[in-house]
């Protein structure tokens, strides 16, 4: 199901690139700051994760400062949970039982292919402004986590997870000309999930980031 759902995705990106006026294409690794968060007290957020965004976007333009803004790439989340009451965790060597007031970071990997409205200034000199808001798809591709207080370090923990995750995001940033169309990029990117990432019914946990963005449009 995930496969599919990943060719759907793919098959709408091309046809929107067939029928835009133009298209540019980039690619960029943003560094990431990421964290979880709960919605009960027995469960709380105790920090973050610094990871790597990297992949290839794809710019449509229907007019020259609009464009619908999607692409692909891998982004690396997660965060540290405090599990004030303890846990059964699902692992891939099977159910271990978490002490009381036990943190587990978990590291979670992902299929990004974000759907946004992008708007840019236009050029002045060699620079332009952009701004974009959108819809944050991502599918988990591998879910592992590190339990300290066991001794256990990149324990999997797919099972924990559900495979479909879902947010949305807000950017802004400035684009440097180099020559032609060829341009550097750099902004800031806030990513809210809004659906539970987690399994267990007793919580909604939710992730968030903030990305850096560096990159080249072609």
């Amino acid at each position: 199901m995930i496969k599919k759902s990943v060719m759907v995705l793919m098959i709408g990106l091309l046809f929107s690139t067939a029928k835009a006026q133009f298209t540019r294409l980039g690619v960029f690794v943003n560094p990431v700051i990421s964290w979880m968060n709960s919605d009960v007290s027995s469960i709380q957020s105790n920090g973050t994760r610094t990871n790597i965004d990297f992949g290839l976007s794809i710019d449509n333009y229907y007019a020259p400062q609009y464009a619908f803004s999607t692409g692909i790439s891998i982004i690396n989340m997660g965060g540290d949970l405090l599990y004030n009451n303890g846990k059964i965790l699902g692992t891939s060597d099977g159910s271990v039982t978490l002490p009381a007031n036990t943190d587990v970071y978990y590291k979670l990997q992902y299929i990004h292919i974000p759907f946004a409205i992008k708007m840019r200034t236009i050029q002045m000199g060699y620079i332009s402004f952009f701004a974009q808001m959108g819809f944050d798809p991502m599918v988990n591709v591998q879910a592992l986590a590190d339990i300290n207080a066991l001794n256990l370090t990149n324990e999997g923990v797919s099972n924990e997870i559900k495979p479909l995750y879902l947010g949305y995001h807000i950017s802004a940033g400035m684009e440097y000309r180099i020559g032609g169309t060829t341009g550097v990029i750099v902004g800031l990117t806030y990513i809210n999930g809004f659906t539970d990432i987690t399994n267990d019914g007793s919580a909604n946990i939710t992730m968030d980031c903030i990305e850096i963005r560096i990159g080249v449009l072609f």
